[in-house]
């Protein structure tokens, strides 16, 4: 009888204790009552006091060395002893004693914030980079709330600096704050020094990411900053006047300065596989537009553009053309009427002058289906832009 009342009395004890644990972080005084001698209990009830409305840092210290008493390498009552300690004006025991916790695990989440907040205060940027990507590896709970923060933080050159040192260790959580930046960055200037930064540590930030920033970066017309994303994805293809010029696709999967080409609305692109390759587009009636874009980089000089159409067709309607302007005055620089052919390709040429203060050119192939029944559609074969020497 006695080995059963033992047996049951061990039961109760191990009951009330795994009660304690499940209600110490919903309910922390009841599961102090259930085993007063919980320390996992202890130190959620200690942490419980400084939560509230009316810290009570006294309590809080009771608690918590009550838990340390149970358990010295209680890293919750270690941290929260440590708060109390703080709030009551001594400081550096309190680091003392959350060095001391961090030594047992980095894993405690308000411990690496308490470090954060303490390396922004010092202005030691490292460090509170060091404990972010602690937090940030420990939990990707945290990432919603720590995320933020850090994206905003990006407008300082310093935290871009730093973090090109801590993505390029590849972090778990390097891709997530990556695409949040591309989302919410206050200034995208930043974030292509950061990617760029992360080429150049040979560890470059995924190609969807980069994309996204070159192609922000040109809708806000901040053309050098994106050009300099795009050269280093391949420097090769930005050395050539135009790329993909038989519109083979894309090299790197449609930014700005590859060809953009139209998908709906009534507007069609395609590219032309064999026989040289080329563009076969469509306008509905009704429809007109751009049915392929691309930006260019042609520096201050005379060139010449050369291409050929091919069963083209568009009754009365108005021409399709293919454009060229200054991306950042629209100033046109050439307009080119596409000539028709119905069969044979009909070669057209058209000289141009870049001149200064218009770094970075759009081209644009234009249709307009107009009120044809059968709206427009045709051919344009790979256009050739060549320089014709210093502009005169």
């Amino acid at each position: 009888m006695l080995l059963i009342a033992l047996t049951l009395a061990i039961g109760v004890i191990a009951l009330c204790n795994a009660a304690a644990n499940v209600l110490s972080t919903v309910a922390p005084e009841i599961a102090v009552e259930l085993a007063p001698h919980n320390g996992f209990a202890l130190a959620a009830a200690a942490n419980a006091m400084l939560a509230g409305a009316k810290p009570d840092s006294e309590r809080a210290s009771t608690l918590a060395r009550k838990a340390l008493e149970r358990d010295p390498t209680n890293v919750p009552a270690i941290r929260t002893l440590a708060f109390a300690l703080e709030m009551g004006g001594a400081r550096a025991r309190a680091a003392r004693l959350l060095g001391y916790g961090q030594s047992l695990s980095l894993r405690d989440i308000p411990t690496q914030l308490w470090y954060i907040e303490d390396a922004v205060t010092r202005g030691d940027v490292p460090a509170a980079l060091h404990h972010y990507d602690i937090a940030l590896r420990s939990d990707a709970a945290v990432q919603p709330s720590l995320f933020p923060i850090l994206v905003a933080a990006t407008s300082d050159q310093a935290i871009v600096d730093g973090l090109v040192s801590v993505l390029a260790r590849r972090p778990v959580w390097s891709e997530p704050f990556l695409i949040a930046l591309t989302r919410d960055a206050p200034d995208f200037g930043k974030v292509a020094l950061l990617v760029d930064g992360m080429r150049r540590a040979g560890t470059p930030a995924p190609p969807s990411v980069t994309v996204a920033v070159i192609n922000r970066l040109g809708s806000e017309r901040r053309f050098d900053a994106a050009w300099m994303l795009y050269a280093g994805l391949d420097r090769q293809a930005a050395l050539a006047p135009l790329r993909n010029p038989d519109f083979s696709g894309p090299s790197h999967n449609s930014t700005i300065f590859d060809w953009n080409l139209a998908s709906g609305s009534g507007l069609k692109s395609d590219p032309i596989v064999g026989g040289g390759g080329g563009l076969h587009f469509v306008a509905a009636t009704n429809a007109a537009g751009p049915v392929a874009v691309q930006l260019l980089r042609i520096p201050i000089g005379r060139y010449m553009l050369q291409s050929a159409t091919r069963s083209l067709s568009r009754g009365a309607g108005p021409s399709p053309s293919l454009r060229i302007r200054c991306a950042d005055s629209d100033v046109v620089l050439a307009t080119v009427a596409l000539p028709d052919g119905a069969g044979a390709p009909v070669a057209f040429r058209q000289g141009f002058v870049v001149p200064a203060a218009c770094d970075t050119q759009r081209l644009e192939i234009e249709a307009d289906g107009g009120d044809e029944i059968n709206g427009v559609s045709g051919d344009i074969g790979p256009i050739i832009i060549r320089s014709m020497g210093a502009n005169p």
